[in-house]
């Protein structure tokens, strides 16, 4: 399903500017945990799009074959977990540019970012949440023949840590995570 929507460039840069000011602040501080700071609403999906198709699409587990979703299809801010592919709206997702390499991943139901809720380190779960502009909702797809990762860009820098299925479980449910990435099946998605 594709659609076109404008996009504030202004609007845009605001809330990008807002959220590396929220990130600077924060690493400034010497906290070890990077927290979403208030930043102007980009619920709006038009504000976050840039005038160029946005194609929502599936985003679907290498290893247990299942496909990534809020928890029980919700539109607030919910854990992000691994269910059977139906093909329903909550199971789209946009990869929307955003600073260098990195993109937001916005769900097509809830039109929320994913992100990564707490600590730099393995074992963070991933949220989707109102995309604010933080480096907590940016993401880079690092390409394998065929398939991706999912890396996160939280601190604004290549943290090593990807979207990962624990252990490579097939449990309809189970809530996504990030682990050091490794190219292991259980990090790889096709979309």
């Amino acid at each position: 399903m594709n659609r076109k929507i404008a996009m504030n460039h202004r609007k845009r840069a605001a809330i990008l500017t807002a959220g590396a000011l929220a990130i600077g602040a924060s690493l400034a501080s010497g906290t070890a945990v990077v927290q979403a700071e208030a930043a102007p609403d980009t619920n709006d999906f038009a504000d976050l799009v840039d005038g160029f198709a946005v194609a929502f699409q599936p985003i679907r587990s290498v290893g247990t074959g299942m496909c990534l979703q809020p928890m029980n299809g919700s539109t607030a801010d919910v854990p992000i977990v691994q269910m059977p592919c139906d093909g329903s709206v909550a199971q789209g997702w946009a990869f929307i540019p955003t600073v260098g390499s990195s993109t937001l991943i916005v769900n097509e139901l809830s039109h929320s970012c994913m992100y990564f809720n707490g600590p730099i380190q393995a074992g963070t779960q991933i949220f989707q949440t109102l995309c604010d502009g933080t480096s907590n909702t940016w993401w880079t797809p690092v390409t394998v023949p065929g398939v991706a990762q999912l890396r996160s860009r939280v601190g604004r820098r290549d943290s090593d840590l990807c979207i990962d299925v624990t252990a490579n479980r097939r449990e309809p449910g189970l809530v996504m995570d990030v682990m050091s990435c490794n190219n292991v099946v259980r990090q790889l998605w096709q979309f």
